[in-house]
């Protein structure tokens, strides 16, 4: 569902998404398209087209498939730019690019910046800039810290405007692990790093994007929706403007006083062992578990993956 003042990219056409990935892996692109005209109709703003480990090919023929049933532009997601330059390129065969809004390529980060940014001004698109990880002695290392992915941050930052970008083309990421497997506090790393990009006077004319799929992996179904929204709430209040995030779902910022946000708040002020401790031990949580009523944390890098 559309919020008001946030940009919403559609995220149902991810291989991480059992079905979709079949449908993907069968080459069904009529059931594709048909997802995609479902979340542009429920108004996302940008439909996400993510193949997981998938072929080139596959990309190319699905970014086609999408671009031609739907009329928001797309978001190409893979950190791989052999994908990304796979999607750009069925994007100019369809007259994405210049027909309507320009795709964002989703996303960039230490590892492969140079890359994703030169095929980014060759097509004039957004870009996401993933700043969860630094990349330290030529190995991606994690940021625990919101330092360390405020400088990060920066470094990406100046290499988009060093290529060409504009500041609003530009979509800073700061990950979202899931907060059932949380030890570490990266959630809190997370918040604070939207709160610092957003107060800075360059970084913060970018905008800054989450993922909450990802935020609620491991947790009971029915509490997914209300502590995505309670993360939402958190999130927006420090300065998030653009979401990825399944159009079809009731997106709403909670009031304060709201019993999933007051108890996400409880949470995130928990660290290690207890926060997981705090997490099991509540009503909410024993109200709505069940044997087939969870899911396991979702992997990767903390993108957002959907559910």
């Amino acid at each position: 569902m559309k919020m008001d003042n946030l940009t919403l990219i559609g995220e149902r056409i991810n291989y991480s998404i059992s079905r979709t990935g079949r449908l993907l892996d069968a080459r069904d692109y009529a059931a594709i398209q048909k997802i995609a005209r479902e979340q542009q109709e429920d108004g996302a703003d940008y439909i996400d087209v993510n193949v997981g480990p998938l072929s080139p090919e596959v990309m190319e023929e699905t970014v086609r498939a999408v671009a031609a049933a739907v009329t928001v532009p797309l978001c190409i997601d893979s950190t791989d730019p052999v994908l990304l330059e796979a999607g750009l390129r069925a994007c100019g065969a369809s007259g994405t690019v210049g027909a309507r809004r320009s795709p964002i390529l989703n996303s960039a980060i230490e590892s492969n910046a140079g890359r994703v940014l030169s095929l980014g001004r060759q097509c004039a698109c957004g870009v996401v800039l993933l700043v969860s990880e630094r990349l330290e002695g030529g190995v991606l290392e994690r940021n625990v810290r919101p330092g360390e992915a405020v400088e990060t941050a920066r470094r990406l930052f100046d290499m988009a405007r060093d290529a060409g970008f504009d500041a609003e083309d530009v979509y800073i990421d700061p990950g979202t692990p899931p907060i059932s497997s949380d030890l570490e506090g990266l959630v809190n790393t997370a918040l604070d790093t939207i709160e610092r990009v957003r107060s800075d006077s360059d970084l913060g004319r970018a905008h800054i994007l989450v993922g909450v799929s990802n935020f609620t992996a491991g947790l009971p179904r029915r509490v997914r929706l209300p502590l995505q929204n309670a993360f939402l709430t958190l999130a927006v209040g420090r300065g998030v403007d653009s979401l990825i995030g399944d159009a079809g779902r009731e997106y709403r910022l909670l009031e304060p006083g709201d019993e999933h946000l007051a108890w996400l708040e409880h949470i995130l002020s928990s660290t290690g062992t207890r926060r997981l401790g705090e997490i099991t031990s509540s009503p909410l949580y024993r109200s709505a578990s069940g044997a087939d009523n969870r899911d396991k944390p979702a992997g990767g890098r903390g993108r957002g993956n959907p559910e």
